[in-house]
């Protein structure tokens, strides 16, 4: 299965990076990661039964559980780079634009 966080992870994710301010690429991805999880729980039966969307977001979800919620519960203290943000966010814009979506409901400044 490709469901990396499920929505409470997801929530809780969000939560931390509101108070995250040394590492901005990693608040930006989880409200990207947040945004997208209300967008699908918004338009389809849920980001537990969308395997489109739990995979375009798969890498997305690693980073951010990685750094949230990282083996052993230690989180890493870096950002994630400019670099690995972009390509964590491709998938997820493809699956925007075959969904018909406008970037603008998941990406705050595409």
């Amino acid at each position: 299965m490709t469901l990396v966080l499920n929505s409470a992870e997801i929530e809780e994710a969000q939560a931390l990076a509101a108070e995250d301010f040394s590492r901005p690429n990693l608040q930006k991805a989880t409200l990207t990661l947040a945004r997208l999880h209300e967008w699908v729980n918004a338009n389809s039966d849920g980001w537990a039964y969308w395997v489109a969307a739990t995979t375009a977001s798969k890498r997305l979800q690693g980073e951010v559980a990685l750094r949230y919620f990282g083996a052993s519960h230690g989180k890493l203290d870096d950002d994630i780079s400019a670099a690995n943000l972009a390509r964590a966010c491709t998938p997820i814009k493809a699956f925007l634009t075959k969904q018909g979506a406008a970037q603008e409901v998941v990406f705050v400044n595409p």
